[in-house]
């Protein structure tokens, strides 16, 4: 048996047998800034056959560099980069690849921008005949690029070339969501029509239609284990679907109005629904159950978990940002974040954890201790609604969308990664 690849925590390693190649996850979520990244390497070591001596420097560069992202996290202030204004309308989605280098813009004026995030140019220009809903790159490989559009289909670009590669039809109505799948090699789509579809990347072959849903599908995502896509609709149902059989696994329905969002944790245990009834929902995917209701004063817009599936965050109508420790079940906040003077568009914590990044209908994003729940940051460069934002994967670039038809670059301070030195050397014994 030969190790392939060594990758840790956003993807798992690789190996060979039998022809074929296999992956297993080694998880990681335990890592804080204070851990001793030897004595994890020789754990690893210990406890993973595949993984030598041989690769041992590189186990320790990886973990070397997990551990320094979770320490620039704890430093993780912003400032302003460049703006990027080159759509005629307002900017409905941002996305970047994983390091950070791309990000593109999807607007109502039916064009989507890909853009060098470190000169603010414009490298290529995409178009629909329709308002592009939804933008995301084929992460972590970050060489195509997905979107959706009103006209009704769906395309896939050479993100290097901008040329049309795929051209997904199938839809009767608007297409919000485009999403790539790194397990299989599939991209599903989900619609106005009520439907989601799934289609093999290369070909742009339509392998599967979900059908169940009563009402515009608003979300849609594939699990990180391979094994499922979760949808959730206007119905106010969230259904997990089983990629092999094509068959319904988990029904999630005590919502009793729209979902707006909804999303499974890394390890696709747990998912996490927010409506416009006035309550988040976190449920079990293994006993299929309910375990948290979590009421709030006004509509949730958004929902999010942090890396470890230990926290979960929501964002709501009423301006608040509400962040929740799922160790405990009493259902109430850890913390609530609150500032902003409208509707928030959306809540996600920070690579590292420590931190959440809200937007808003008051024109500014924040960051925010989650712990202690005071704002550490406003940033305040939009003249309207801000409708989106994105955060790359090492934390360094953030991305805003805006009414105002602009987007904002923000780099994290150069002071907080300067901070952080050496702290292994590769040939220490294990």
């Amino acid at each position: 048996m030969k190790l392939e690849k060594f990758l840790l925590r956003y993807f798992p390693p690789e190996y060979s047998q039998g022809g074929k190649i296999k992956k297993k996850m080694i998880n990681l979520l335990d890592l804080t800034t204070s851990t001793d990244i030897i004595n994890v390497g020789k754990t690893i070591m210990d406890n993973e056959l595949l993984v030598t001596k041989s690769v041992k420097p590189q186990l320790l560069a990886v973990l070397a560099k997990l551990q320094k992202k979770l320490f620039d996290d704890i430093n993780n202030l912003y400032t302003q980069h460049c703006t990027l204004d080159y759509h005629d309308m307002p900017i409905t989605q941002v996305a970047l690849n994983k390091d950070g280098s791309k990000c593109i813009t999807g607007s109502f004026d039916e064009t989507c921008k890909v853009c060098d995030t470190e000169t603010g140019d414009v490298l290529l220009n995409l178009s629909h005949t329709g308002i592009i809903y939804g933008v995301s790159f084929n992460n972590p490989y970050g060489d195509r690029i997905m979107t959706a559009s009103f006209d009704r289909t769906a395309c896939i670009w050479d993100a290097e070339t901008g040329k049309r590669l795929l051209t997904l039809f199938g839809h009767k109505d608007e297409v919000l969501v485009a999403k790539y799948d790194p397990i299989d090699n599939l991209v599903g789509t989900a619609s106005m029509d009520k439907t989601a579809k799934i289609f093999d990347f290369e070909s742009g072959k339509e392998l599967w239609s979900i059908d169940d849903h009563r009402d515009t599908i608003i979300s849609l995502q594939f699990s990180n284990d391979g094994n499922t896509v979760l949808t959730g609709s206007f119905d106010s149902n969230v259904f997990l679907w089983d990629k092999r059989t094509h068959k319904k696994v988990v029904a999630f329905e005590d919502h009793k109005a729209e979902i707006s969002n909804c999303c499974l944790n890394f390890e696709s245990t747990l998912v996490g629904s927010g409506s416009v009834d006035k309550t988040a929902r976190v449920w079990d995917v293994r006993i299929q159950k309910c375990l948290l209701t979590l009421t709030h004063d006004d509509e949730v817009v958004y929902v999010d978990f942090d890396k470890t599936g230990r926290r979960f965050a929501t964002a709501c109508s009423d301006g608040l940002a509400k962040v929740f420790d799922l160790s405990h079940d009493s259902g109430k906040p850890t913390s609530v974040l609150s500032g902003h003077t409208k509707e928030l568009s959306k809540v996600t914590f920070t690579p590292g954890g420590s931190f959440v990044i809200t937007s808003s209908s008051d024109g500014t994003v924040r960051l925010w201790n989650w712990n202690t729940g005071v704002c550490a940051q406003i940033l305040t460069y939009h003249k309207d609604e801000v409708y989106d934002c994105a955060i790359s994967y090492d934390g360094s670039i953030l991305v805003t969308a805006s009414k105002d038809c602009t987007s904002q670059i923000f780099k994290r301070s150069p002071s907080c990664c300067d901070q952080y030195g050496t702290i292994f050397n590769p040939n220490d014994s294990l």
